[in-house]
């Protein structure tokens, strides 16, 4: 049977039957029954055929002496399978007896002529009414109809009609506002696994699987044609909103931690980046790397500049909790007292698609290089020329995309108030990147110690209350907000 959509059998047991009876009216015993219950048999079809594989692996070891099906059609209407059955036939003289199709000897030329040609015009039928079907389903779809098939994610099917699943809406929607609020998908995903949260199919969420389906038009209510068919879960200007967003962010970093680093905050000497590390004593630092070939940080042009020389000085370190904890104290008293707005976005869907597709372009000539260095074809040293220049134009494709790209909208980011210490790394970043240009972090003056004395006598607690108080001392002198 090539459809059974209630899983009854009914059709194949009738089919059965019939077959029984012919068998009994030969004088034959049934030796066996092979059921593909709701697969097709038609060139079309691309489900496996277990039971019709057994059948000729059993045939080829001569377990019988004749096939008996409904008709030549339910037995295969592909071709190479009919030849396949031909040649078995022949081989081990098994004879193939159908009800409404008659009997074939497959014995003789003209018996598997009359085989071959019923299997090819059986094949023609399959494939006019593949046709047929499709014409039919691009009609229904452009009526604003569906296509078919099991419901897309977030809606169940009523009366053949998809209404929303409460459940999944709820998700789509939360994630929907917190990717417009600066979260990223890799974070969303990881909170829906910590919370037992699980797919349709029962498993864990991937990032790259939640993108995919907060990306299908069919939340706006839109069917496979762009044509309005259900009631929406998001509407148009959310669901456009969060593309933006989505496919500017392809390459975030699905491990990061701090909304810091990537470039916001520069060492103010040699203006590189300055990265994230973990010191002996446990705690996280921003730290300028010396010898470390970057791209110096965007001035006055707001451009990023190389020249090919320029390396990290290795001067500059800031403890980066205590840092993130000052610039966002700034930034929200500078908010509540109007002095500082938010960037205005500028998002560009033409852009976005163009410099994402540069952003695979190096990903994909940085695995290509890496790979000639590996075979042998390029030296060390023109390996790590090649790298610095790819990191070089991955830097500024990364910034005009954040130009293009604008910000995620600040009055999102903000809608449930400024309480940043509970939101993730990377909707800190975002919100940051609303209202400041970047962070410069100078090294402690000439002749200053990095931090108080400790008397033997004071206890650790003592001691870090007065390192806290002489670091947010220091603080105005090295830290420089750019915005």
């Amino acid at each position: 049977m090539s459809f059974d959509p209630e899983g009854t059998a009914l059709g194949v047991q009738r089919q059965e039957e019939l077959c029984r009876s012919l068998v009994e009216q030969r004088g034959m015993t049934v030796a066996a029954v092979f059921v593909d219950n709701d697969v097709s048999a038609s060139s079309k079809s691309t489900k496996p055929r277990p039971q019709y594989a057994e059948m000729l692996a059993r045939a080829g070891k001569g377990e019988f002496a004749a096939i008996v099906a409904y008709s030549n059609s339910r037995l295969t209407r592909r071709p190479q399978e009919y030849n396949d059955l031909i040649d078995i036939a022949a081989q081990h003289n098994v004879r193939i007896s159908t009800v409404a199709s008659g009997e074939f000897d497959l014995n003789t030329a003209d018996g598997r002529a009359v085989a071959r040609t019923i299997a090819a015009w059986d094949a023609a039928e399959s494939e006019r009414l593949s046709e047929r079907i499709k014409a039919a389903l691009a009609q229904r779809r452009k009526a604003g109809g569906r296509h078919g098939g099991p419901s897309p994610w977030g809606f169940v099917s009523v009366n053949k009609t998809l209404v929303a699943d409460p459940a999944e809406a709820k998700l789509i929607r939360s994630a929907a506002r917190r990717l417009l609020r600066g979260d990223s998908i890799y974070a969303i995903a990881r909170e829906w696994n910590a919370k037992g949260l699980r797919t349709r199919h029962g498993h864990t969420w991937k990032g790259g699987e939640l993108r995919a389906k907060l990306s299908r038009q069919s939340l706006m209510g839109l069917n496979s044609a762009g044509v309005k068919a259900w009631e929406p879960i998001l509407g148009a200007r959310t669901f456009k909103e969060m593309q933006v967003v989505i496919q500017a962010r392809p390459h975030t970093n699905k491990h990061e931690t701090s909304a810091l680093s990537l470039g916001l905050t520069r060492c103010a000497l040699c203006g590189l980046r300055m990265r994230t590390s973990r010191g002996g004593n446990g705690y996280r630092s921003l730290a300028c790397t010396r010898g470390i070939h970057a791209v110096p940080s965007d001035r006055e042009t707001g451009d990023p500049q190389f020249t090919g020389s320029e390396v990290g000085c290795g001067h500059s370190r800031i403890h980066h909790d205590r840092l993130e904890a000052y610039v966002f104290a700034q930034v929200i008293a500078g908010i509540e007292a109007g002095h500082i707005t938010p960037h205005p976005p500028a998002a560009n869907y033409r852009d976005v698609g163009r410099l994402n597709s540069r952003l695979d372009d190096l990903v994909a000539r940085k695995r290509r290089n890496d790979n000639a260095f590996l075979e042998g074809a390029l030296s060390a040293q023109d390996h790590a020329l090649y790298s610095r220049q790819i990191r070089v134009e991955e830097t500024a494709a990364r910034f005009e995309l954040d130009s293009a790209l604008g910000h995620a909208q600040f009055d999102a980011i903000v809608a449930d108030g400024l309480d940043w210490q509970n939101w993730t790394a990377v909707r800190r970043r975002n919100f940051l990147s609303t209202v400041i240009t970047r962070i410069e972090i100078r090294p402690y003056p000439l002749g200053r110690k990095r931090s108080p004395p400790r008397p033997k006598s004071m206890s650790m607690d003592e001691w870090l209350k007065r390192d806290i108080a002489f670091w947010n001392m220091m603080a105005p002198m090295r830290v420089h907000v750019v915005y």
